[in-house]
């Protein structure tokens, strides 16, 4: 038995097999290009970026669908790098100034810029390093034509243990038979994390070399909360666990229900649920949970994702009310 400790990112209890991805991937090829031919390659570039963004924009609203507004946002920033002009230009100077191919040009740009944020002092800046990687593997993918999913298909039970997940992966990945991730790479604020909770799926990141020290196909117990990984667990500490997640799968359902029961001491003082946001559209989370209203509104979020400016505006209405059981909010 072995027991492993990273950053928990995602409360759950599972048990299943691992699915172990190894830490390589398909070397990118480098070639030299004659300089009549750029115009060509910067041609194929472009086909592969459009591609790339008509592919998020389908998984955007897939994700809109199964999960709602919110987590779909988390690739407004991916669709906008692919259709950035900069960043396309920094591609191409690759290709006119060095006069390599365009899966070489992207591999280069890609890791320049996952370098630069990874080197950041801010905590969220660096984790925007891996939705980088996940651009680039996309438009590598269509440069090359290759259109395989490699988690589309998983053995039941299966635990994805790998050197990174990146959000894209786990939109496309067969969720059906995944019952926990378990990366080495990765945070709580990373969008893989965030969609990891949205979806309810445990997951743990930080586990230094998972990927060589967790055997194919081992046994393991996935504590998403306390963030521990037992591989190969003796038959009776497993089925402990598997009791321990039994009781825990019941206590979220009961939670559930009971969420339109009023919050009080059992003396019958009333006690205020409220929420703490960092978006206004998760103001329609507090109304589906029936919270009494919001008590923390991180408004500067509003700013730092603000990417354009917008004309200002008076209002004159009265204040707008949520609905029942709601709160008052002021306009802008």
């Amino acid at each position: 038995m072995l027991e492993l400790r990273g950053r928990p990112v995602s409360p759950g209890l599972a048990r299943g097999k691992a699915y172990v991805i190894g830490g390589g991937r398909a070397a990118v090829p480098k070639y030299r290009i004659a300089a009549s031919v750029t115009t060509e390659e910067r041609g194929r570039l472009e086909s592969a970026l459009q591609r790339g963004a008509e592919d998020l924009v389908r998984l955007q609203e897939r994700v809109q669908a199964e999960l709602g507004r919110p987590e779909a946002e988390i690739f407004d920033a991916h669709v906008a790098l692919l259709k950035d002009e900069q960043f396309r230009e920094r591609i191409c100077t690759y290709i006119d100034q060095q006069q390599v191919n365009a899966e070489w040009a992207v591999e280069t740009t890609v890791k320049d810029i996952a370098a630069s944020l990874e080197s950041a002092d801010n905590e969220y800046l660096r984790e925007r390093a891996a939705d980088v990687r996940d651009l680039g593997h996309r438009v590598l993918r269509h440069l090359s034509d290759d259109e395989r999913r490699p988690f589309a298909y998983l053995p039941a039970d299966s635990i994805l243990v790998a050197r990174e997940l990146f959000p894209l992966d786990l939109i496309e990945i067969d969720r059906a038979h995944l019952s926990a991730i378990v990366t080495e790479r990765g945070g709580a604020t990373g969008h893989a994390a965030i969609l990891a909770r949205a979806l309810a799926i445990p997951a743990i990141t930080g586990v230094g070399d998972a990927i060589s020290v967790i055997p194919p196909e081992s046994e393991l117990l996935v504590d998403g909360g306390a963030g521990v990984v037992t591989v190969d667990p003796p038959a009776h500490d497993a089925e402990r666990f598997s009791l321990r997640a039994q009781r825990y799968d019941q206590g979220q359902s009961e939670a559930e229900t009971e969420e339109g029961f009023a919050a009080e001491t059992l003396d019958g003082a009333a006690i205020g649920l409220y929420a703490n946001i960092g978006r206004a559209v998760e103001a329609q989370d507090a109304v589906d949970h029936r919270l009494d209203g919001v008590g923390l509104f991180r408004t500067e979020y509003l700013f730092l994702n603000e990417n354009r400016r917008r004309p200002r505006s008076r209002s004159t209405g009265p204040p707008t009310r949520m609905p029942p059981g709601g709160w008052t909010a002021v306009p802008w």
